[in-house]
């Protein structure tokens, strides 16, 4: 029954590909992948996604707005969660109402439980 449901769930999927000249294919030890079923011109903007997510690596948080990723010297810390910093008042909002506020209080939560900052940091190396 699952490869019935797979099967069709990839044929609707490729019936809406097919206008862009690209097909879904499940390929053995592969996996999925996406294919080019017409030509392409060198430049040719085949697919383009925005980011799922992103996250600085810890060592450039101090140095990145946390928001828009630019570096700054004058950065602001999130007041809830002590670990992003933002480069301005807009870009902390914006950040926010993304959903930066469901990780502080996450992260809230999990610093509480586990004893504060210090454990956390303790923990991760």
């Amino acid at each position: 029954m699952d490869d019935e449901h797979g099967a069709a769930a990839l044929a609707r999927l490729n019936a809406r590909l097919a206008p862009l000249g690209v097909a879904a294919e499940v390929r053995p030890n592969r996996g999925r992948s996406l294919v080019a079923t017409r030509a392409f011109k060198a430049g040719d903007v085949v697919l383009s996604s925005s980011a799922f997510a992103a996250a600085i690596i810890p060592e450039l948080a101090p140095l990145r707005c946390s928001g828009c990723f630019e570096r700054s010297s004058h950065l602001m810390r999130c007041g809830a969660c002590k670990c992003a910093f933002f480069c301005s008042k807009p870009c902390q909002r914006q950040a926010w109402l993304a959903g930066h506020k469901r990780c502080a209080v996450s992260l809230y939560f999990v610093l509480a439980g586990w004893g504060g900052r210090k454990n956390l940091e303790q923990s991760a190396v």
